[in-house]
């Protein structure tokens, strides 16, 4: 699952999810 975010962090974060 991938979400558009301001932050790569984040995206990572979802990204395991």
């Amino acid at each position: 699952m991938i979400i558009r975010s301001p932050e790569p962090e984040v995206k990572i974060l979802v990204d395991r999810i």
